[in-house]
């Protein structure tokens, strides 16, 4: 029993239709993050400029100074061997930022195509649905049975629905971030 492997979780990935936002959420943490570290350097840098202010004032040389009260030296620069994973990140989040993004006129084209399927989609639905009482009400195809124009209609009706989801599909995509 012992003997079986463990296999290791697998990495969460987000699906495909929410990476974006994803992303951006990472982006945002990213810069937070960022500008907290500015933040705290700079504070080190004041506190520091005031020591040493306070120590020029009372006559007490840098070199003189405890352990202490010195300056954090800054961090370590991994080897030439090493990678250091926070860096690569940081240069992939910045070679995304850096990526073109779909112009003003792909975004308006994209929102007439996607008004033109929505609109041949609910006319589709409309003249499926008008086609389906025609076949009710009275027998409009003698030789073809009910049975088919109804399948016809129907067939007819998901076809609008498909275009009418692939239009505000493509709207989204373009036009809400």
């Amino acid at each position: 029993m012992g003997d079986v492997p463990r296999r290791e979780p697998r990495k969460f990935e987000p699906p495909p239709w929410e990476r974006d936002a994803f992303e951006e959420l990472r982006r945002r943490k990213e810069q937070e993050r960022a500008e907290r570290e500015l933040e705290e350097a700079l504070e080190r840098a004041r506190l520091s400029a005031t020591q040493q202010a306070q120590q020029a004032a009372q006559g007490q040389p840098a070199a003189e100074r405890p352990e202490a009260e010195r300056p954090e030296a800054a961090p370590a620069v991994p080897a030439a061997g090493q990678i250091d994973e926070r860096q690569i990140e940081r240069m992939l989040i910045e070679l995304s930022l850096e990526e073109p993004r779909a112009s003003e006129h792909v975004s308006a084209v994209a929102t007439v195509v996607a008004a033109a399927m929505a609109a041949a989609g609910l006319g589709f639905v409309v003249w499926s649905a008008v086609l389906f009482a025609r076949t009710r009400a009275s027998d409009a195809v003698a030789a073809a049975s009910p049975l088919v124009t109804t399948i016809a209609s129907l067939l007819m009706m998901l076809w609008g629905f498909m275009m009418i989801g692939g239009g505000v599909l493509l709207w989204r995509r373009h036009n809400v971030r």
